[in-house]
């Protein structure tokens, strides 16, 4: 036996006769008296054999301790191209505009603004590229993006009410959310998206009103502050069966950051904050869209957001115990492709727009650029040279597909800054709540 390459070891704050193990590969974590924690340490540097059974399972179990002949850099590349290239299901975003009502100072895609909708050909190309997956998926997933998606409701009901009778036909699971400026999103909008199955709605809150409206205003540099507040406390209010789960985005950078404060007084006062799932987003300039200077690194804005998660719901920083991941995004998988409304197909909704980085078109079946379809779609974090070796690849794999493709030194995801609070946070909560055994400290 050996011990994994990917262990945390972490004094636990409660007691310092107890510590704390993690290991990234398993997902597991446990917390050890003084005594099995000696008995560890005799193995991990002397290669002492654990005498106590229960404790060398708990050990097994957890994936702390494995065998000579396993090579877990191996088992992260195998779970990663087996996922990447799973026929399981199927994710589209789809752009049915590049328009957009805003002028954002940071939009990436402030280049591509264009007006036309998606044409008819290419929703029906659309439509006939998911009957051509449907009978090896058991899910299809769609994201409406922009552009202003709500710009296009015909189109996004048109798609929508074909893809949902062809799942039901088949008997495979529809899911859809929509990531939107909120500018249109009224209850009767809100009404509509329901019955067209969309799920999640994403909407960005950049502060108070003056901060909101200097960062994200219409056309002709027209606020939107106010109507946004108010279509989402119109759709509070809204008496319908299920609610839609609507996550609020307030996007960061050094400008605004001590703004954050104010926007969530104002929807505290407006009885927001506790429908609405509300994080904070850090500003990166994107393609150039901003300055770089005003934009937090990942180090720093690592701990603004666990901060803000923390003042906001404790189980907010739980429900983000940091997961063993397979791929870090859609970018990096097969079955994921964005649409924009040409038709023209991208790896990355932040490529959008962008000829050097479309990969295909959907209504000529042409392949663009394979250099970058081939870069996001065969890259093996265990052999980046920037990565191999790292503890946190398995929650990591390599951090942005896109960051990755640019050769951005901030490359590094939150949960290496932060993990170890996480892990401190998580297993306090857990002790503290009675979730260990009464005669076992180990918990997975």
């Amino acid at each position: 036996m050996k011990p994994s390459l990917y262990n945390f070891i972490y004094n636990y704050p409660k007691d310092n006769t107890k510590h704390i193990l993690y290991n990234s590969l398993s997902g597991a974590l446990a917390l050890v008296n003084e005594n099995n924690y000696i008995a560890l340490n005799e193995f991990l540097n002397n290669r002492e054999n654990i005498k106590d059974e229960e404790f060398l399972n708990d050990l097994k179990k957890g994936g702390y301790i494995v065998e000579d002949n396993c090579n877990e850099p191996d088992m992260i590349s195998y779970r990663s191209f087996k996922s990447r290239f799973s026929n399981d299901f199927l994710t589209l975003t789809i752009a049915p505009t590049s328009d957009c009502n805003f002028r954002c100072i940071y939009c990436y895609e402030k280049n591509s603004i264009k007006y036309p909708l998606m044409s008819q050909d290419v929703q029906n190309k659309i439509v006939e590229f998911c009957e051509n997956r449907i009978k090896t998926i058991n899910s299809l997933s769609i994201t409406w993006y922009g552009g202003e998606p709500l710009l296009a409701i015909p189109v996004i009901e048109n798609i929508s009410n074909k893809l949902i009778k062809l799942c039901e036909k088949n008997n495979v699971l529809y899911t859809a959310s929509i990531v939107t400026n909120g500018y249109l999103l009224t209850p009767k909008v809100y009404k509509k998206l329901m019955e067209l199955k969309v799920r999640n709605i994403q909407v960005t809150i950049d502060g108070g009103e003056q901060e909101h409206d200097k960062r994200r205003p219409l056309i002709g540099d027209k606020p939107t502050f106010k109507t946004i507040l108010d279509n989402l406390c119109s759709i509070k209010d809204c008496e319908v069966v299920e609610k839609i789960n609507i996550a609020l985005r307030v996007n960061i950078d050094r400008t605004n950051v001590e703004d954050i404060d104010t926007i969530m007084k104002i929807l505290k006062k407006n009885k927001l904050d506790k429908i609405f799932n509300i994080y904070i987003a850090r500003v990166k300039d994107s393609n150039k869209s901003f300055d770089k200077n005003l934009c937090f690194c990942t180090e720093e804005f690592s701990e603004l957001e666990y901060d803000f998660a923390n003042n906001v719901n404790e189980n907010i920083l739980l429900n983000r115990y940091p997961k063993v991941m397979n791929d870090y995004c859609g970018a990096d998988r097969d079955n994921n492709l964005v649409i924009d409304p040409k038709g023209d197909l991208y790896k990355c909704w932040e490529d959008i727009g962008l000829e050097q980085y479309k990969v295909g078109n959907i209504l000529t079946g042409e392949i663009f650029n394979q250099d970058i379809l081939y870069n996001y779609m065969l890259y093996n974090v265990t052999e980046d040279k920037y990565c191999s070796g790292c503890k946190y690849i398995p929650i990591c794999m390599g951090g942005c597909p896109k960051e990755r493709l640019q050769h951005s030194e901030d490359r590094c995801v939150f949960i290496k800054y932060i993990l170890e609070k996480q892990i401190k946070h998580t297993a306090m909560y857990i002790a503290k709540n009675n979730k260990i055994g009464k005669n076992k400290e180990c918990f997975v």
